[in-house]
C-alpha cells in the first residue's frame, strides 16, 4: 500500500504533466492561429494572381486567328496571335513562346504543352556576303514555313519545334527535345536534334485506337502507319 507521501508525489507529477500538456496544446494552437493569420496575405495574393491570369486569358483569347473551345494558355507567354490557329481542348502550358512572323502555327485539338515550349516558324538569312547578320532583314524563300501540330499530341517541357515541322497525330515530344524534322504519327521523339525513340504501340494496336476515337473517314490508314514505321530505318532520323 502506497504511503501518503508517495500518493502526494504521484498526484503532483500527474498534475504537472497535465499542466505541461495543456501548455503545449495552447502553444500549438496559438502557433497554428498565427500561421493561418500570416498566410492570409499570401493566400489573397495567390488568389488575385489566379483570377488576374484567368481574366487576362479570356481577354486575349480572341486575338488568335482561330480557336476552338476549352483553351488554356498562360497570358504571360509570347504569342504572335494573328498567325496562330488553335483547335479545341488545348493546354499551352506555362510561358510558351510561339513565334510566327511570316508563317502560321497550326495546333490541333486535344494538345498538351508542358512548361516553356517554344515553336518558331522562321529562320535568319545567314547567306549574305559582306553584311553582318544583324543588318540582314530580307528573307529567302523557305526561311519561314508553317508548323503543324496535329491532334492528340503531348509536347514536353522546354521542347523546341522549328520551322516546317509537322508533328503527327498521337505523337509525344520529349522534354528538352529540339525538333527539326517532321514527326510520324504515334511516334515518340527525344533528344537534340530529336530522333524517333519508338512508337507508342504496334500498328495493329494503333489501328484499334484509331477505330475507337475517329470515324472511318478520319482514321490514318494502315498503309500510312506502316510507312511511318519505316522512318525508324531512315538514316536521317538516326
Amino acid at each position: 500500500m502506497k504511503s501518503p507521501a508517495n500518493i502526494s508525489r504521484s498526484s503532483e507529477r500527474a498534475t504537472k504533466a497535465r499542466v505541461r500538456a495543456s501548455r503545449e496544446n495552447a502553444e500549438r494552437t496559438t502557433s497554428m492561429a498565427l500561421h493561418a493569420i500570416c498566410a492570409i496575405p499570401g493566400m489573397l495574393l495567390y488568389t488575385a494572381r489566379r483570377v488576374s491570369r484567368r481574366v487576362r486569358m479570356y481577354l486575349l483569347l480572341p486575338l488568335f486567328r482561330r480557336y476552338g473551345t476549352n483553351i488554356h494558355f498562360d497570358p504571360d507567354g509570347l504569342y504572335y496571335f494573328g498567325n496562330i490557329c488553335l483547335g479545341s481542348d488545348v493546354i499551352l502550358g506555362y510561358r510558351p513562346v510561339l513565334m510566327a512572323g511570316e508563317a502560321t502555327i497550326h495546333i490541333g485539338s486535344k494538345v498538351m504543352f508542358g512548361p516553356c515550349v517554344t515553336v518558331i516558324t522562321g529562320d535568319h538569312n545567314t547567306a549574305e556576303l559582306g553584311r553582318h547578320m544583324f543588318d540582314v532583314t530580307d528573307k529567302r524563300p523557305g526561311d519561314d514555313q508553317d508548323v503543324v501540330i496535329e491532334d492528340d499530341v503531348w509536347v514536353g517541357a522546354y521542347a523546341i519545334i522549328l520551322r516546317g515541322v509537322r508533328v503527327g497525330r498521337g505523337s509525344i515530344v520529349g522534354a528538352g527535345a529540339v525538333v527539326t524534322k517532321s514527326v510520324p504519327p504515334y511516334a515518340i521523339v527525344a533528344g537534340c536534334p530529336a530522333k524517333v525513340v519508338k512508337f507508342r504501340w504496334e500498328v495493329e494496336t494503333i489501328i484499334e485506337h484509331e477505330c475507337r476515337l475517329y470515324e472511318k473517314g478520319l482514321r490514318i490508314s494502315p498503309e500510312d502507319l506502316r510507312t511511318a514505321r519505316a522512318v525508324l530505318c531512315d538514316q536521317e532520323w538516326r
